[in-house]
């Protein structure tokens, strides 16, 4: 069951209730509605994934103005190396950090 929705450019980032009492934060194009996405992380509660969904919005954000693409669990940029997100996702890293990650 979807809890939290955040729409972030040509996709949405989702916060979805699983049986077993825990949150998974997914990444789900427009394009597919129909899918399911992609998970991108689990949260032991509500409030922490849905943090991680709007920091997850201002990284992509961040990206795309710098040319990144999202694919699968990394940033990605032609000639430079890929940024893994799971390392950004619970570290609550300011964003101008971040913005010095993609310029390297």
């Amino acid at each position: 069951m979807i809890k939290h929705r955040i729409e972030c450019f040509d996709s949405d980032i989702l916060v979805c209730a699983t049986s077993d009492t825990s949150f998974d934060l997914t990444i789900q194009a427009k394009s597919n509605p129909l899918g399911t996405g992609n998970a991108l992380e689990r949260y032991a509660t509500e409030e922490e994934a849905i943090r991680a969904a709007n920091n997850f919005c201002k990284m992509y954000t961040a990206a795309r103005e710098k040319g990144y693409y999202f694919k699968e669990r990394f940033f990605a940029k032609p000639n430079k190396e890929r940024i893994d997100i799971s390392v950004y996702l619970g570290a609550r890293m300011p964003i101008d950090q971040f913005y010095s990650q993609l310029e390297r």
